[in-house]
């Protein structure tokens, strides 16, 4: 499975970031796809790169996350309505009657 993020990033853009094929996240069909679809959409940036925990921890703290979700041949993509650090539980917005964020809806 692979996890994006659709947040502003600290330099103020709309982001949507991915991690990079280093080894641990497979290649695949999905995540091409959705990294495809994205870019020509021209609506924000799209990046494959290193990003931790803690910048999303706190873009939610800024309020500068959009949303999150994974994606894979057996998930497709999968909305995330909140995560699980150190004990501590981060809610990511999505839009209830839909169970998704839009960006999520889209892709899909």
């Amino acid at each position: 499975m692979n996890l994006f993020v659709f947040w502003k990033n600290e330099n103020g853009e709309d982001e949507l970031v991915t991690p990079p094929l280093d080894g641990t996240i497979l290649p695949g069909i999905t995540r091409n796809s959705i990294l495809t679809l994205t870019r020509e959409m021209k609506e924000f940036k799209v990046s494959e790169r290193v990003f931790k925990i803690q910048e999303v921890i706190k873009a939610v703290e800024e309020g500068r996350l959009y949303e999150v979700f994974g994606s894979g041949t057996a998930a497709l993509v999968s909305p995330v309505c909140q995560f699980t650090y150190n004990e501590n539980v981060f809610p990511v917005p999505i839009e209830e009657d839909a169970g998704a964020g839009k960006l999520t809806q889209k892709v899909l």
